[in-house]
């Protein structure tokens, strides 16, 4: 039968800019403290910032370096050509990446090396710009921007798009190079008149709603939820940035048949269901015992007050994969009432309820007094639980007590044990008393008998009067007599 998969705490979350993770570098020159970089600051808000010394081992250079969620990652970099300036001696520039530098007089190249393992989609290059007040060209691959230091001196954050160094050049304390995919990127530094590099980041494309999966690997059902959701939204950090739709591409297959080559989206072998065009939020219900590998594009919109227009961008996520398996808490099963009483020759209805999110088998189990030799299980019928769906099972079991043997007078302990397929058991049990006559289950539940009811059968006939009589005669007899003063 199919079963419907129970994902406990598993969504797609999207990553805005404050929760996705950056590498940070910044230079300092004489290895003082006075430029080392705030937490908190930058483009791209950051933590763990890394601090060049101009005597650091190895000069020059960073490697594996730090996230800002304080992870190793395997970006390296090294620069080559240039010299060390200190541009800024006042306080404008402390705490940014703006203050220390490398002066490019005589050219110079900076190399980011070993992207891909730790930003496996696009990725973004932030370069931060420093000097005198000067001009310089930056270039990465085709792309070059210009730049001129603000004058006078400011800590703001000011992008320079200024792709055309001939007719003037805009203003800026940084640059960003979007959409980059090599493993590794070089940053030239052109046509400078007095100005340098004094840090950069690098962040993930992954940014506003792009997507990432977590975790990855063995998922549990539970009983609280039954489905697997995406959820999507627009960037807070970044309300230029919002999210048209998003495509989910994905294939499955039985854990088995999971060769080498998993996940392999170009394998003809591996049939891909896509959900194009989708909103948020979107739920796919998946089965046990399977595989399941995925990613999502997201469509997403800048409106960037930078740039003039729209800018269209499609961001993939990583591929991920997921195996489905019933989990290992037990299965719950209740019999109700708590508890019950009846006598020969009438039934009782033990209701039931098995909640699990699986395919599973039960077993009633009846025992009583231990001189009963007979079938214990010839007291229920109705034994079958019914599907009522969302991983419930419901049904009423009858407890028939009946005949006159006395061996069937007694107490009686009622279990249903429910095993699911990994298998663990859960169960639930009840007590039932099979008592001779009605008058039993009256006195045994706390009635009180009428004070003519000598016998205690509750009737009241002639047969009290002889009852009483006996005990009169036992008790208080002429030889000797009961004496009593008021």
């Amino acid at each position: 039968m199919k079963t419907t998969v129970l994902i406990f705490s598993l969504l797609c979350m999207l990553t805005s800019s404050v929760d996705a993770d950056v590498v940070s570098v910044n230079f300092n020159r004489w290895g003082d403290t006075a430029t080392d970089v705030s937490n908190g600051y930058g483009v791209e808000p950051a933590n763990n910032w890394f601090e060049l010394k101009e005597n650091s081992v190895p000069p020059r250079a960073g490697t594996n370096l730090t996230t800002s969620q304080g992870k190793t990652s395997t970006i390296d970099f090294a620069i080559a050509g240039g010299a060390w300036e200190r541009f800024e001696w006042g306080s404008t520039w402390l705490y940014t990446p703006m203050g220390s530098g490398f002066a490019v007089y005589g050219g110079a190249t900076l190399t980011i090396s070993d992207v891909d393992d730790t930003f496996p989609n696009e990725y973004d290059i932030i370069v931060y710009v420093t000097g005198w007040g000067g001009t310089a060209g930056y270039r990465v691959g085709t792309t070059t921007y210009y730049c001129q230091v603000t004058d006078p001196r400011t800590a703001d954050l000011i992008q320079s798009t200024d792709t055309n160094g001939s007719d003037g050049i805009d203003q800026g304390t940084y640059v960003r190079f979007n959409g980059l995919s090599a493993d590794t990127a070089t940053i030239q530094i052109i046509n400078s008149t007095g100005a340098g590099i004094g840090g950069f980041q690098i962040v993930g494309s992954d940014r506003g709603a792009a997507y990432s999966l977590s975790p990855s690997g063995v998922v549990n059902k539970d009983f609280d939820a039954n489905q697997l959701t995406w959820i999507s939204g627009d960037d807070p950090d970044d309300p230029n940035l919002t999210v048209n739709s998003f495509d989910l591409y994905y294939y499955s297959k039985p854990v088995a048949n999971v060769t080498g080559d998993d996940p392999n989206f170009a394998n003809p072998a591996n049939t891909v269901t896509s959900v194009l065009g989708a909103t948020s939020p979107i739920a796919l219900t998946f089965d046990y015992g399977t595989a399941y590998y995925w990613y999502i594009n997201s469509n997403l919109v800048w409106n960037s007050i930078d740039i003039t227009g729209n800018l269209t961008e499609t961001v993939s996520s990583n591929i991920r994969s997921v195996e489905v398996e019933p989990s290992q808490v037990p299965p719950k099963v209740y019999i109700l009432p708590d508890g019950g009483r009846t006598w020969l020759g009438k039934t009782i209805l033990a209701p039931t309820v098995v909640n699990e999110k699986d395919s599973f088998t039960y077993d009633w189990e009846v025992t009583g007094p231990a001189t009963y030799t007979g079938n214990p299980n010839e007291f229920l019928t109705n034994k079958t639980l019914v599907d009522m769906g969302g991983g419930v099972w419901e049904g009423t079991a009858e407890f028939n007590a009946s005949g006159t043997d006395p061996n069937i007078i007694g107490w009686y302990t009622i279990t249903l044990t429910a095993t699911d397929t990994v298998p663990t058991s859960g169960n639930d049990t009840i007590w039932i008393q099979v008592t001779e006559t009605a008058c039993e289950v009256y006195t045994e539940n706390g009635g009180w008998l009428n004070e003519f009811d000598a016998n205690g059968d509750c009737e009241i006939t002639l047969d009290d009067f002889v009852a009483w009589a006996a005990a009169w005669l036992d008790d208080k007899n002429p030889g000797n007599p009961y004496i009593y003063t008021p």
